[in-house]
């Protein structure tokens, strides 16, 4: 059973005396790479805790020579060749869809979503830190409630899976077995319990503007050969609007209009000359990315790229146990 605090702690890379002592704890942990569920080579001990507002997770992660330690700064979703910790939860215990946070020892992050494979598409927001100690590192992340879909009510349970990376090994350590070579990552976690999670209602209005200003000199000659200059002047205003509402914490209904996709990132320079194939570029809008995993099978069979300039667009999208159920429109 996952505890409910009274007193949550401080995200801050830094445990204060008795500010975990009312968490769960867990040191359980095997070695799942190289070995088959054997003993690690380092300890580990992980504690979660929780209220009404956020999931708590703290990762205390031993070294015998704590000069072991890969830590150096990366972008978002790049951690990966650093040491890291990651907890999987499994909100609604459907056992195809898993949401995924973690750092390394300087709190950087990477997260997204567990479906047939990983995608680190979709980002999460939390609050994370992480610091080096005499004994290895640890790393604090506090979850927003708001920031994930999940079953509430009494006694509800979660399927949760934690994974600690060794890069100097290299060696991945686990919370709970793993069948090599067996099964999906879903037959291998456990079992979070939470006596009660709150319904949370979310209402968003976003507006936003943008405004584009220029102007320049156009030369011309006329018919006895002066040449005249005319200030040229172009103007352009834009507004958008993005609704999100959230009845429960399943449902998100989200209306869009005049989308404008202009602070997305561009897409990477590919020569497209003489292919047998059109290039699949990935989508990096939000309005297109979240909540669209039921549209995500092993055939692309639709792929929103396509959809250039709208000018309006409505979401629909929730999860009723182990159904999903998703509209866009």
């Amino acid at each position: 059973m996952i505890p409910k605090l009274e007193n949550p702690p401080i995200i801050d890379g830094k445990i204060s005396e008795n500010e975990w002592q009312n968490a769960v704890k867990w040191d359980n942990f095997l070695q799942i790479s190289p070995g088959d569920n054997s003993q690690p080579s380092e300890k580990t001990e992980v504690y979660l805790a929780y209220d009404f507002q956020n999931i708590y997770c703290l990762a205390k992660c031993y070294y015998e020579n704590p000069q072991r330690i890969r830590n150096f700064h990366c972008s978002r979703d790049k951690i990966y060749t650093t040491d890291r910790v990651f907890f999987f939860f499994d909100t609604f215990l459907s056992n195809d869809k898993a949401y995924y946070i973690g750092c390394n020892a300087n709190g950087e992050q990477a997260d997204g979503i567990v479906l047939s494979d990983i995608d680190p598409s979709i980002d999460l927001y939390y609050l994370s830190h992480g610091s080096i100690t005499d004994f290895g590192y640890i790393l604090e992340m506090a979850l927003p409630l708001e920031s994930i879909k999940y079953k509430s009510g009494k006694n509800v349970s979660w399927g949760g899976f934690i994974k600690r990376h060794i890069p100097d090994g290299p060696e991945e350590i686990t919370s709970f077995p793993v069948r090599r070579g067996g099964g999906n990552f879903f037959d291998n976690y456990g079992i979070f319990k939470f006596e009660e999670l709150p319904t949370n209602q979310n209402l968003k209005i976003i507006p936003s503007a943008i405004g584009t200003y220029s102007e320049g000199k156009i030369s011309f000659a006329d018919s006895l050969g002066n040449y005249q200059d005319i200030l040229n002047f172009e103007k352009d205003f834009e507004t958008e609007l993005n609704i999100f509402y959230e009845p429960n914490s399943n449902l998100t209904m989200t209306v869009t209009f005049n989308p404008d996709f202009n602070i997305i990132e561009a897409d990477g320079l590919n020569v497209e000359v003489n292919l047998r194939y059109p290039i699949y570029y990935p989508e990096k809008r939000p309005f297109f990315i979240e909540e669209t995993n039921p549209f995500q099978t092993d055939i692309n069979i639709f792929h929103t790229r396509q959809i250039v300039v709208p000018k309006y667009g409505a979401k629909f999208s929730g999860s009723f146990g182990k159904t999903s159920v998703f509209a866009l429109g």
